[in-house]
């Protein structure tokens, strides 16, 4: 069983992903996202599908999703919160 981690670089807008396949080699991936609409892309996407499959990718990305949002209304409550960025 593939096995990933996830990790938030707020500062680059970007979800690293770490996987480790069922024979112990290490990948990496970099989903960038827009902390406003929090649309995210992974040039490697389709290598990623090949490697885990679609079931582990659906698991994967919500993941992902999960973070993006979080950062998404983070923001958001903190732009309602000082409008003016003061």
């Amino acid at each position: 069983m593939d096995e990933f981690n996830c990790e938030l670089d707020d500062e680059a807008n970007a979800i690293l992903v770490k996987l480790q396949d069922e024979e112990g080699n290490d990948h990496a991936f970099r989903f960038d996202f827009d902390p406003r609409s929090g649309r995210y892309d992974c040039e490697e996407l389709e290598q990623l599908e090949q490697q885990i499959g679609p079931e582990w990718l659906e698991k994967l990305e919500l993941h992902v999703r999960k973070l993006v949002d979080r950062v998404v209304m983070t923001r958001r409550r903190a732009e309602r919160d000082d409008p003016w960025g003061a």
